[in-house]
């Protein structure tokens, strides 16, 4: 237990000065901030010399899948589902689904438990209302306010949208549209790309892009 004899410390992000810690309690916050997870494995190793040791980690999502904390998630998700045992570890999620309306109050509230109390609601709508008027700002809305994991840079295409197309077009509906191509030859260690456009109605397009890598060097 933690006592009123216990050391508090902030700690930097240097793993190499952590190895010979013993620490009793570790919280760890931002960790979807971080790139590598050294000084998460430097701080969980060197709880082993406690008997009852905790590390808690309070964080919005990180935005790729090989993210650290997104492979914590995944494998306390899996935890939850019961596809594997393992009482040690424990996940709480709050995050709104990548197919839920964005703009609705009732998605912020998935992600934001406390909004109204502790997490403002005003600031919610002010950012939802620019991230409205600035698609630039949406992926940012979408990881920071509704927890998602979705990149926060600027993108040309968000990750819904993106996925949202990708169903394959059935080859027979191509026939007789027009078709726009455009090549791109590689000249030494590149990739060759063919891709072609179909103008379909409404403004809709089908794309088929086929791609290869050859290394052309010294032939």
């Amino acid at each position: 237990m933690v006592g009123a004899e216990s050391i508090y410390a902030a700690l930097s992000r240097e793993s190499g000065t952590k190895m010979g810690m013993a620490p009793t309690v570790v919280i760890y916050d931002e960790l979807g901030q971080s790139e590598g997870r050294d000084l998460l494995d430097a701080l969980d190793t060197a709880m082993g010399k406690r008997a009852e040791p905790l590390m808690i980690i309070i964080s919005t999502q990180a935005a790729r899948d090989e993210a650290p904390l997104s492979q914590l998630i995944d494998y306390g998700l899996r935890v939850n589902r019961d596809e594997i045992s393992d009482p040690t570890f424990h996940l709480t999620l709050y995050t709104a689904p990548l197919d839920a309306d964005p703009w609705k109050r009732s998605t912020w509230k998935l992600a934001n438990p406390a909004l109204g109390d502790l997490r403002s609601l005003e600031d919610a709508k002010r950012l939802a209302l620019q991230a409205q008027r600035m698609p630039a700002a949406e992926a940012s809305f979408r990881n920071l306010i509704l927890n998602q994991r979705v990149d926060a840079t600027a993108q040309f295409i968000s990750m819904p949208t993106w996925k949202a197309c990708g169903e394959q077009p059935c080859n027979t509906d191509l026939e007789g549209r027009p078709c726009y191509a455009g090549l791109d030859l590689g000249a030494t260690r590149d990739m060759t790309a063919l891709v072609l456009v179909f103008a379909g109605e409404g403004g809709a397009f089908d794309v088929l892009p086929f791609a290869a890598w050859r290394d052309f060097a010294g032939t």
